[in-house]
């Protein structure tokens, strides 16, 4: 189980045997110029949310430092995207040349994009190929978001976003209906099953 140790600035796995070991954080190298360093020697800032792959690598999402950063099998770390400057990044450009702001929860998508829940601009964004463009735009549209945090998809299809508005989590049927639930929280999260 890997997590985010915002507080310590790190991010940490728990091994089936209940050990706990830093794999992200911890560091001197400034996150200028981390892209190919071991990723327990980089200094993060506020490592917000983990996804894990199927290679034995893993996402997070370093909410201050405005990037997404991608930790393969072998512990080397590397920009995934955002250029370390918060603003409102374009779209349909190389993740790495649009500028995230306060990017929190990640998520695989059906097509196989990770999609990037971008707190401060308060839009979602996805990443396919190395570029980078809006994820559910109409429904964000028709839906304005005040400061998401997280989104997971279950096993219907449907889209849960935690986001930090009264009507508290928002949900998107496969079908795409909309529906507001009277739920709180900063984050989301499918059932396994």
């Amino acid at each position: 189980l890997y997590f985010a140790d915002l507080g310590n600035s790190r991010v940490r796995l728990i091994t089936s045997d209940g050990k706990i070991r830093t794999v992200a954080g911890g560091g001197e190298i400034g996150l200028g110029a981390v892209d190919g360093s071991p990723a327990t020697s980089v200094k993060l800032l506020t490592p917000r949310n983990v996804l894990a792959d199927d290679s034995g690598g893993f996402y997070f999402s370093d909410f201050d430092a405005h990037r997404v950063f991608y930790v393969n099998g072998n512990g080397v770390i590397s920009t995934f995207a955002g250029t370390g400057v918060g603003g409102y990044g374009a779209d349909n450009v190389s993740a790495t040349r649009s500028a995230l702001r306060n990017p929190a929860g990640l998520m695989f998508e059906p097509m196989g994009g990770v999609v990037i829940v971008e707190s401060g601009s308060h839009r979602l964004r996805r990443v396919l190929r190395g570029m980078i463009g809006s994820y559910l735009a109409d429904f964000v549209r028709l839906n304005p978001l005040y400061s998401p945090t997280g989104i997971a998809i279950d096993i219907t299809g449907a889209t849960y976003i935690a986001d930090t508005r009264t009507s508290g989590v928002l949900k998107r049927t496969a079908q795409g209906e909309d529906i507001a639930l009277p739920l709180a929280g900063r984050t989301v999260a499918p059932h396994p099953r």
